[in-house]
């Protein structure tokens, strides 16, 4: 799902704030988010998924919640970059060498950073590559500690392009109309295909048959 906006506490209802950091219910993507402010050039803030009982524990002992998200109110190095972590409203925070963007961007068009796409928990940056104006989806870096140094888990699902910045293709998402799914997306790696011809494939989650054509 493409979204527009990133963040902002325009898309927050039953908002409550703390310091450098608030919390609410996000309609747009139908998620609980924290949101924590990050001072830079350009101020603009993190996002973080949350369960609706936390957003309910916030509203009930903030000093709790605060506890609970300690690594990523800190903002401190990488430890704030966690599997909560799905996006922010600067691309530095994104799974690439620095200004990938400018590096890998099509040159077509004035801003190749186009907004944001919501799939699976996560606002991955869709970039419009040189590589024939095709949508690169980035994802947000999430970087979980452990005994051997840091794992990185949305690099799982992605591929190294061009050894600047991770991506998936997001021609390859496609989406599930059955009763059942309403619209879910699912990846679905069509590379094999040759352009405007037709293909069959099941949704992984229903069963359903889908026919789809190639671009």
């Amino acid at each position: 799902m493409i979204v527009n906006s990133c963040l902002g506490t325009d898309i927050l209802g039953n908002k409550i704030d703390g310091k450098y950091w608030s919390v609410g219910y996000c309609k747009e993507l139908d998620r609980y988010l924290l949101l924590i402010y990050v001072a830079w050039i350009a101020s603009y803030e993190r996002c973080y998924l949350i369960s609706k009982q936390d957003y309910e524990l916030c509203k009930t002992d903030i000093e709790k919640f605060e506890d609970k998200y300690k690594s990523e109110i800190s903002q401190n190095g990488k430890i704030c970059f966690t599997k909560n972590f799905i996006g922010a409203g600067a691309l530095r925070d994104y799974d690439g060498a620095n200004k990938f963007q400018s590096v890998i961007g099509s040159t077509s068009v004035i801003n190749c950073f186009q907004h944001f796409n919501f799939y699976n928990d996560v606002l991955y940056a869709r970039i419009i590559t040189k590589d024939k104006d095709r949508v690169l989806l980035v994802p947000p870096l999430q970087a979980i500690q452990t005994e051997k140094g840091y794992d990185f888990p949305l690099r799982k699902t992605a591929f190294l392009y061009q050894d600047i910045c991770y991506g998936i293709w997001e021609d390859f998402i496609l989406k599930c109309n059955s009763e059942s799914c309403r619209g879910r997306e699912f990846y679905f790696d069509n590379s094999k295909i040759p352009p405007n011809e037709k293909y069959e494939t099941l949704c992984p989650y229903c069963k359903s048959l889908l026919i789809r054509k190639k671009i």
